[in-house]
């Protein structure tokens, strides 16, 4: 990918670029597939990219995007770029997937993240589940002590810190009053 002045055209050039090289995948218990690619872009079709939050942190920005790929896929992310000593915006992570949620029957996060335990943590997701629009508050507690938080946006909440942080995280869902919706453990 070339670098780019701005870090929404960066991540929408790049996420219009052909996939890349599938390196692993794996099937889970409940019938998800993990895939991971290294290089390449999502197949997006430009047209149908939404910007939907964006958390920025010195020289680093983490942006929530849907959109659908070239073929009709509807999918979710959240891409981290970084702005480089010559003032250009670069890709530094991504995760996410299909546009669909699995079932819950209280708030969650449907996370994606990069970067524990040596690199931060980078990441966020979709609020998903029963409930779930009463959530107003996310708090991201680490293994190690750090703790993280962010108020809902467009249904999305990002998290970022450059600091080492230990998984696993207790995820804690809270409504605008305080009140506790939802606690567990992730991964």
């Amino acid at each position: 990918m070339n670098p780019q002045s701005d870090p929404q055209r960066a991540i929408t050039e790049w996420l219009c670029q052909p996939a890349g090289a599938l390196v692993e995948q794996r099937r889970s218990p409940s019938g998800w597939i993990s895939r991971l690619r290294i290089g390449g872009g999502a197949e997006a079709d430009r047209s149908t990219i939404r910007f939907l939050k964006a958390l920025r942190s010195g020289q680093s920005e983490l942006h929530a995007v849907a959109f659908r790929t070239i073929e009709g896929h509807k999918r979710a992310c959240i891409v981290g770029v970084k702005k480089d000593s010559g003032r250009e915006w670069g890709i530094v992570g991504m995760a996410g997937g299909s546009g669909s949620d699995p079932p819950r029957d209280r708030p969650w996060v449907n996370f994606g993240a990069w970067g524990w335990p040596n690199h931060g943590f980078s990441g966020g997701g979709r609020l998903t589940g029963a409930r779930h629009e009463e959530t107003d508050l996310v708090r991201l507690k680490f293994r190690n002590g750090v703790e993280l938080r962010d108020t809902v946006g467009d249904g999305v909440v990002l998290f970022m810190t450059e600091v080492a942080a230990e998984v696993p995280i207790s995820v804690e869902i809270l409504n605008a009053s305080g009140q506790l919706l939802n606690r567990y453990s992730w991964p």
